[in-house]
């Protein structure tokens, strides 16, 4: 009994990351020709759901317009708080491999000065917490989907709901005015 305990508490403890990205890395990006120091995540979801994730983040800290250059988003000398709280220089692709997504994310302070955990170990930090985040995020964002559809076929039910009371209520008042008909007929 004791050990079902200690499972049951051990797999509640872990269960908030049970939806995060399965593994970051810091490595050699290639962008281009060129090789430089950034980090790698693999995601369990489709390139489409993780680009959406990664968008919508950006937009949301008001970074938009990015330059596609070699297959990269590129952002110039932009803020974004949750990152670092210097004007940064993103690069990031999203590239679907096998059944999961791989994410390639690179981050400069201008002037070819890359993030590494050695460079910059705060900005490194969130950098690998926001690529770990990002298989939550996407889920979160399936549920969301999953309950507006449950939500639109309410709707749909209420308003066919509505539309069949309404016919039954105009068939009995057509059935009431044949009935007053009959009666002053006769």
């Amino acid at each position: 009994m004791t050990n079902l305990i200690r499972v049951v508490l051990l797999c509640s403890l872990l269960s908030p990351f049970a939806g995060r990205a399965q593994q970051v890395t810091e490595g050699a990006v290639k962008i281009g020709k060129v090789e430089k120091a950034g980090y790698i995540a693999v995601s369990k979801y489709s390139a489409d759901e993780v680009e959406d994730v990664i968008a919508k983040k950006l937009t949301t800290a008001g970074v938009t317009n990015p330059k596609k250059k070699s297959k990269f988003y590129t952002y110039k000398d932009i803020s974004w708080p949750a990152i670092s709280p210097n004007k940064i220089d993103l690069c990031y692709k999203v590239q679907k491999k096998k059944h999961r997504s791989t994410i390639y994310f690179v981050v400069s302070k201008g002037y070819d000065n890359y993030v590494t955990t050695a460079s910059d170990g705060i900005t490194s930090s969130n950098i690998n917490g926001f690529l770990t985040s990002i298989d939550g995020l996407v889920l979160h964002n399936q549920e969301v989907a999953r309950k507006e559809a449950e939500v639109k076929e309410m709707n749909d039910k209420v308003e066919q709901e509505k539309k069949d009371v309404q016919k039954a209520q105009n068939d009995k008042d057509k059935k009431a005015k044949e009935l007053e008909d009959l009666k002053q007929k006769g």
